[in-house]
């Protein structure tokens, strides 16, 4: 979706203030250049204090005077944090997991399908709408908030699971073959009889569950939008604010949530990402963050949430807010959002802290923000709706993930962390990304990377095969091509349906012990927790394992097939082992890579004016030189160069480059 400006501001709560000050605070926020607001998604309570009682003045409040102020607002639905006096009506709400109900008191704990909750939560949804939807300064609308379904596994959610599976299996002896439901004696012989899956040890059982969640997370924020729908006015967007794994900060790909698909019934993306900073700030989780989101809308997307100050080790040196801003624009973001406005004083995250203090008066975040929007509004029409046309992909894929995570206590393999080595290793070599899912077209890219692709059917396999064939350059991992969508693992070599197009097979893996990755200039490099035996036939080998008995079998190989070429990576490597395999694919698809590496980051794309936009960023304590290849003049400074000169990026610092 494009924007006439881009979106700066925060998340605001006047119903969680020790007193009142909504003036105080739109003169503090205009005064610096914030322009939006979010607000209403988490106080339902407020809104409804009653069963069937509505009060929605603390929003009014805020309404009024933000079109006063000219500040624009993004409106959530309340749906994500249930008021406690209908946890006591409707006690079922709560969600039944593994571990038992879950109590009353934090956010996501409900059974998202439960025909109470969703009386409810259509109810104060229409009945908000229906009070604010006429005030000009609402710009759009945020669906729930980073949706979770709470593991939910009570009675009438397993009976809608088992009519979903009754509908894919009309004959019960096909589901039981497909799952392979004899082992240990689980076959059901009636649908009437099907076990609670909370006890299931079938990991094609238990990740079909997984994916029913997520397909019941994208019905829920579907319903929401067609409720939101019937009140929305010409102009406004839908959003919802997506989030990544974590682990401390936003990591990888989401697990509970097939955002590609839970995406279809938005306006625009949005996303929220929080990241390491101070000593440990890369920009790699703003870049993984910013594919995630534009994969979901393939167009730009709204970053809804991000740190001023946040968590204890997250307060940023100086010059880091401004770098971390610039960093969600150049990776195709229209908006910065922080959250929050102001830090709590009270409950849960008070200590997770906003643009202002306790205090509540202005200080060095704040005036560190009004600095960079005083910077960045005279150039900000050259950095909005940033195009990126990157010729490199990595696909992703949910239910890798859960089969990976089914079986993780037999290879110790994380989906995300070999997901994250993958995307760290292009991002410290500036080889930009996206990330594209199985139903995309990638076609277009020059390289395609797949990894731990292990739940794939031969619709998928065809499409990596066409790909090659058709003049694509491929990159697999280890664990790619070994089961099917029900995790049943394929009868025949690995990877299946592609050894031809790699030249090689493979039927055992280990770990790897002592065996090092041995390239053929003579690197090597470490491996970690697991390796595949290959069975070179007719390809290159680029690597073996240095080892007494398994350095005949190779451990990276390259062949070309058709109008392309397909290399595979058999062992869980160094970061720096992947990106020498990755560079030198890159080079044979034509792909150019600057001479530099982190700690500058190089991230472009073509704005609305046709201009070439090239963002270098410097994430390190020492001040960086490169060599200009071409005119060009920097946006925030003016100063020219030719080709030939040295660009010099202090620390923590960038330059935005276009053509001359």
């Amino acid at each position: 979706m494009r924007q006439n400006e881009i979106l700066i501001g925060a998340a605001y709560y006047n119903e969680y203030m020790p007193y009142e000050r909504i003036k105080q605070d739109f003169e503090l926020m205009r005064k610096i250049g914030l322009n939006v607001i979010r607000v209403a998604e988490s106080t339902w309570s407020t809104w409804e204090p009653e069963d069937g009682v509505f009060d929605f003045t603390k929003l009014t409040d805020v309404l009024e005077l933000a079109c006063q102020y000219e500040i624009k607002v993004i409106i959530g639905t309340p749906s994500y944090a249930i008021p406690g006096w209908l946890a006591i009506k409707h006690p079922e709400i709560m969600s039944v997991t593994p571990d038992g109900q879950l109590p009353y008191g934090g956010r996501q704990s409900f059974d998202i399908t439960n025909s109470d909750y969703r009386y409810h939560v259509n109810r104060v949804i229409r009945k908000m709408l229906m009070t604010i939807k006429d005030y000009p300064c609402i710009i759009g609308y945020q669906l729930d908030n980073e949706t979770r379904s709470a593991h939910a596994a009570g009675p009438d959610i397993q009976a809608a699971f088992v009519e979903s599976l009754r509908a894919s299996y009309p004959n019960i002896n096909d589901f039981n073959q497909k799952f392979g439901m004899d082992y240990w004696s689980n076959r059901v012989g009636k649908w009437e009889d099907f076990p609670d899956v909370r006890g299931t040890i079938n990991a094609s059982l238990s990740a079909a569950y997984k994916r029913f969640l997520r397909d019941c997370i994208t019905e829920f924020l579907s319903w929401q939008a067609e409720i939101v729908r019937e009140y929305i006015n010409p102009g406004q967007f839908i959003t919802q604010n997506f989030d990544p794994s974590w682990v401390g900060y936003s990591f990888g790909m989401q697990p509970e949530v097939n955002q590609r698909q839970a995406g279809a019934c938005l306006d625009v993306a949005g996303i929220d990402i929080y990241h390491p900073s101070q000593d440990a700030l890369t920009g790699a989780e703003i870049a993984f963050g910013g594919a995630l989101a534009r994969a979901i809308k393939k167009s730009n997307y709204l970053v809804l949430e991000t740190q001023s100050q946040g968590q204890l080790e997250w307060l940023p040196y100086p010059g880091q807010l401004r770098l971390q801003a610039y960093s969600h624009l150049a990776n195709g973001s229209n908006s910065i959002m922080y959250w929050n406005w102001h830090s709590i004083h009270n409950s849960y995250e008070t200590y997770w802290k906003g643009i202002l203090s306790h205090s509540l008066e202005p200080g060095e975040t704040y005036n560190q923000i009004g600095e960079y929007i005083d910077e960045l509004l005279p150039i900000e029409r050259h950095l909005m709706n940033l195009r990126k046309s990157n010729m490199a992909a990595i696909l992703i894929d949910n239910e890798s993930l859960t089969g990976i995570e089914e079986f993780k206590k037999d290879n110790g393999l994380d989906y995300n962390e070999i997901l994250r080595r993958v995307f760290d290793a292009c991002y410290n070599m500036n080889l930009e990304t996206d990330f594209v899912y199985k139903e995309d077209d990638f076609s277009k890219y020059k390289l395609l990377i797949v990894p731990a692709l292990y739940s794939s059917d031969n619709n998928t396999i065809n499409k990596i095969r066409d790909y090659v064939e058709n003049g694509g350059h491929l990159i697999m991992t280890f664990k790619s091509c070994f089961a099917d969508n029900e995790l049943k693992v394929y009868p025949d070599a690995a990877p299946h349906n592609l050894t031809d197009i790699f030249g090689m097979e493979y039927d055992q893996f280990t770990v790897p012990g002592s065996a090092s990755l041995l390239f053929d200039d003579g690197q090597s490099f470490s491996n970690e927790k697991f390796i595949e035996l290959l069975r070179p036939e007719h390809c290159s080998v680029w690597a073996r394992y240095s080892h007494p008995y398994w350095s005949r079998y190779a451990a990276v190989t390259h062949n070309k097939s058709g109008k392309g070429s397909a290399s595979y990576i058999g062992c869980y490597c160094d970061k720096n082992a992947f990106s020498k395999i990755i560079r030198r694919v890159a080079q044979i698809a034509g792909i150019h890579l600057p001479g530099y590496q982190f700690p500058i980051i190089r991230r472009v794309g073509t704005n609305d004016f046709d201009e070439n936009i090239e963002y270098l960023f410097n994430y390190s304590f020492e001040n960086q030189t490169i060599v200009c290849n071409r005119p060009c003049s920097d946006l925030i400074t003016g100063a020219s160069y030719s080709e030939g000169d040295g660009i010099t990026i202090p620390s923590w610092n960038l330059v935005i480059l276009r053509d001359e």
